[in-house]
C-alpha cells in the first residue's frame, strides 16, 4: 500500500490509520510518503500519529521531511 499525504485533511488521518492497520493485519507492506511534513503542524502531527498507530514498512521522503519528523526545530518549504 502506498500512502501519500499530499492532499491531507484533518479528518482523513483516522481513515489512513484504519487502512494501514488493515494492511498490517493482511501482511501488506505500507509505504508512507510524508509530503510537506514540517511545512505545517497538521502534516507533521498527522504523520507522527500514523507512524505511532500502525507499522510503516518504508518511509519515503526528502531530507527536510525526514528531519522534520525527528526534530522540533526543523521546517520544510515548498519549492
Amino acid at each position: 500500500m502506498v500512502l501519500n499525504i499530499g492532499t491531507l485533511q484533518d479528518d482523513w488521518v483516522e481513515s489512513i490509520i484504519c487502512a494501514v492497520k488493515a494492511a498490517n493485519v493482511k501482511g501488506i507492506p505500507v509505504i508512507l510518503d510524508p509530503v510537506g511534513t514540517g511545512a505545517t503542524s497538521l502534516r507533521t502531527q498527522a504523520v507522527k500519529k500514523i507512524m505511532k498507530a500502525a507499522q510503516i514498512s518504508v518511509l519515503r521522503g526528502n531530507a527536510s521531511e525526514m528531519f522534520s519528523l525527528t526534530s522540533a526545530d526543523a521546517r520544510t518549504r515548498g519549492g
